[in-house]
């Protein structure tokens, strides 16, 4: 399920989409292409050129598996062709590391270069609770859309862009056979070309979620404030927390802080991407590791 997770206090976190970018020459990219339509041609499963001007020109998709595959690109339509046969172009690869773990066209693409840059990310963080049972807050963000199938089928998402966050029954879209309920908080992080070289050095930036746990106990005390109280009561049944003014917003995340606030750890996501990016790289002979 796991290439490389990270788990801590019962939270775990692991890498589930990496877009690396480096730059080849065209008689490079012919030898990948020999190789696609000869000795891996049964791996190929589809191959277009696209126009598009935030698009590659030359894009493959390889099946990896039964049911999985990746992607890459070669030549962005946003550069301009040279005449001299040893200019290189952007070489772009994105896949699922949770899911092509070892796969040898993989492994042959990435040590085609030695300079990889992280161009995007993919943070993957299973909480072992029912997504039923999770108040979400806005964290830091302005737009919210919710996809619900009934029940505890839905899919919540949060921002758009870098940072955005998405969260869902991870164990009912995959139909995991666990004893345990499983929710999945996907954050979506979008790098200015970080080498690979310097992955020791990177530290997440960005919105962590903000989600606490749906098992508040009332207290004596509660019953001072009845309005508070069915608020907080409307609240663990589904009334959005963005929805309530700003006073009792307040109040009630003040209620849920003690103790009911799920904690995150960005040291958590660093070492994921860290192991991550070691697995792949770190026989790689051309990488000069700081």
């Amino acid at each position: 399920m796991y290439l490389k997770p990270i788990e801590v206090n019962n939270i775990i976190y692991s890498i589930d989409m990496l877009r690396l970018k480096t730059r080849i020459t065209f008689s490079l990219f012919s030898e990948l292409e020999f190789r696609l339509k000869t000795i891996w041609k049964d791996r190929l499963k589809r191959q277009y050129v696209s126009s598009e001007p935030y698009s590659f020109k030359y894009n493959y998709v390889v099946t990896s598996g039964e049911d999985n595959s990746f992607w890459f690109g070669f030549f962005h339509n946003s550069e301009v062709s040279s005449q001299n046969e040893n200019t290189k172009y952007n070489f772009t690869v994105e896949f699922n590391p949770n899911k092509i773990k070892d796969d040898n066209i993989l492994k042959y693409i990435l040590n085609m270069a030695g300079d990889w840059y992280i161009k995007s990310y993919d943070v993957a963080i299973d909480i072992k609770v029912n997504i039923l049972d999770i108040i979400y807050d806005m964290s830091g963000k302005r737009v919210a859309h919710i996809i619900s199938n009934g029940y505890d089928d839905r899919t919540i998402y949060l921002g758009k862009g870098d940072g955005r966050i998405k969260i869902y029954n991870k164990k009912k879209e995959r139909g995991l056979n666990v004893p345990y309920e499983l929710t999945r908080v996907e954050i979506s992080k979008e790098l200015k070309d970080f080498s690979i070289s310097n992955i020791k050095l990177y530290k997440f930036s960005g919105n962590l979620p903000v989600l606490y746990l749906n098992q508040y106990l009332y207290t004596f005390k509660d019953y001072e404030d009845k309005t508070l109280l069915g608020l907080l009561y409307a609240v663990q049944n589904g009334f959005p927390l963005r929805d309530l003014t700003r006073v009792y917003k307040k109040k009630v995340k003040n209620l849920l802080e003690g103790g009911y606030k799920i904690l995150f750890d960005d040291k958590g996501i660093n070492k994921a991407l860290s192991q991550t990016i070691l697995y792949y790289f770190i026989n790689n002979v051309r990488v000069k590791w700081i």
